[in-house]
């Protein structure tokens, strides 16, 4: 065992031909074999520990800078059972990849040793940062509020072309089937169909957003949009062309956990006959950040101009400030946000969500003011 541990090693940066910008990945195994005309590794029961991943396979191979594993247990829990467990048929490890991406095929999610529920395959990040951003595992989750009674909503990754799909599907007691679709079609865009999308935090909440259909082109914090969209319970419908962008002005670290940042932001929209909408502003945001809790602190402003007929395209606030806090311990985590109209000179929403950390699991309970929308969640650690 500990020799195919080291020999693994020497594997990877050989047969995979790894570069100095992807980290040496550890191998181990219970029997190897060689092919060296084919440049090619055969490793039996083996696994595999990389970026807080935890794989364990019946066969895996090396060849041509790419690892492919067969009937595969993926998790991100270190215990000898672990709590929960991704089970794939095949998962292959690009080496070279500049996206640095697994993907895996023939999935299913397991809690302890029941089958939750299969998912399609899927690309994720190797990066825990980029995995937990883009969250492929998203777990299904239970929503109540009074306009959409009680509701389950899950949404799901799943591999298109070289990228990830979107597939958000849900049931509502009030308004029956719900859900969007967003397919990446170019490098940085995205088609999007949707029916009864959800959006919160509008002086009328929630909005339900119809996409018929809808293309979105995104690259960093620039972005544009074309694409027609029916609003309730207002009613309305419009062809909307959108273009939005937000810029950096200052980012500066004034002290070692406090620092300091001015965005710019702008926005302009146009509907059918001949409506445009407009936005113009930015603010400063004062950030406190230690092992255990982070603080941002935002001061807005917009100067607005023309007409929307959409309620979820109105900027309702021209002057606020937005207090962001997340807090950390051994067993709780909390995350609370609320935003302060300046101008109005009231309490405009608020939000609090509160997760049990259960070792590599962090199930939860999340509520926010406007809508009083209240949610069950659970979170796998790692993703």
């Amino acid at each position: 065992m500990r020799l195919v541990l080291l020999i693994g090693i020497a594997l990877v940066a050989i047969l995979g031909r790894a570069v100095d910008s992807f980290p040496l990945i550890i191998l181990g195994g219970e029997e190897i074999e060689f092919f060296w005309e084919k440049r090619e590794a055969l490793v039996k029961e083996a696994s595999i520990e990389y970026q807080g991943l935890l794989f364990r396979s019946s066969s895996l191979s090396l060849k041509e800078g790419k690892i492919t594993m067969e009937n595969v247990a993926l998790t991100t829990c270190d215990l000898p059972h672990p709590h929960y467990v991704v089970g794939a048929r095949y998962i292959f490890l690009p080496l070279t990849d500049k996206k640095r991406k697994f993907y895996a095929k023939g999935v299913a999610l397991y809690i302890g040793e029941k089958k939750i529920l299969s998912l399609p395959p899927f690309r994720a990040p190797l990066n825990p940062e980029e995995r937990e951003k883009e969250g492929v595992l998203a777990m299904p989750r239970v929503e109540f509020s009074k306009d959409m009674g009680l509701s389950l909503v899950e949404e799901l990754s799943f591999s298109f072309r070289e990228d990830n799909g979107r597939l958000k599907v849900g049931y509502s007691a009030k308004r029956g089937i719900l859900g969007r679709i967003s397919l990446p079609l170019l490098p940085y865009t995205t088609l999007n169909i949707g029916r009864y999308d959800v959006i919160t935090g509008k002086e009328i909440s929630p909005l339900y957003i119809s996409e018929e259909p809808h293309i979105l082109w995104q690259y960093r914090d620039c972005s544009l949009s074309l694409g027609k969209f029916r609003e309730e319970p207002t009613h309305l419908q419009s062809h909307r062309l959108r273009l939005s962008l937000s810029f950096p002005l200052l980012e500066e670290k004034l002290k070692e956990n406090f620092s300091i940042g001015i965005l710019g932001k702008g926005a302009y929209s146009l509907y059918d006959k001949g409506r445009k909408y407009e936005s113009i502003g930015g603010g400063i945001s004062l950030k406190i950040k230690n092992r255990s809790s982070q603080a941002n602190l935002y001061l807005g402003y917009l100067a607005i101009g023309g007409f929307t007929p959409f309620v979820f395209d109105k900027e309702e606030l021209t002057s606020y400030a937005r207090l962001d806090w997340l807090k950390e311990g051994s067993k709780w985590e909390w995350e609370a946000s609320g935003i302060w109209d300046l101008k109005g000179s009231r309490f405009y929403d608020a939000g609090l969500t509160l997760y049990k950390k259960l070792h590599c699991l962090k199930p939860g309970i999340s509520w926010q003011k406007r809508g009083g929308i209240l949610q069950l969640r659970l979170k796998l650690i790692g993703f």
